[in-house]
């Protein structure tokens, strides 16, 4: 399986990085890289189609070694399962894994705008708890 080499740089679009920015002053995150890595990781859950999602114009947003290992390997385990279950080639170079997970991020940003529009800094962070709390059965 590739991986992400720790000093990669991650980066996203202007509206990205504004988006995530703005949930960093607000409270809702300490680093931006938190809210790159949930966006990612909530895209791949819903198993978004992220093949028409252009990463031009992107800036620099972190390197990947802020994200802890398990958060980076949980990401690029993501990329991975997700090929398979498609069918489609894994990646087979760092730099294919680190854009499909910038697309994920991307898609994903874009849906949580959307889910948390208009919401206060308590209700997305208690969006935020439900969203990683394992489903009980």
């Amino acid at each position: 399986m590739i991986r992400i080499p720790p000093r990669t740089r991650l980066r996203a679009t202007q509206e990205a990085k504004a988006f995530l920015e703005g949930l960093k002053q607000e409270g809702v995150f300490r680093r931006s890289a938190d809210g790159f890595a949930l966006a990612a990781a909530f895209s791949m859950t819903l198993d978004e189609d992220v093949s028409s999602v252009s990463l031009a114009r992107r800036a620099d947003l972190v390197e990947a070694d802020v994200l802890d290992n398990e958060v980076r390997l949980a990401l690029e385990a993501g990329v991975h399962v997700l090929a398979r279950r498609h069918g489609v080639a894994e990646p087979s170079k760092d730099s294919e894994l680190v854009e499909e997970i910038s697309r994920h991020a991307e898609r994903g940003i874009q849906l949580l705008r959307t889910r948390w529009s208009g919401k206060t800094r308590a209700q997305i962070q208690d969006d935020i708890r439900k969203l990683v709390q394992p489903p009980t059965e």
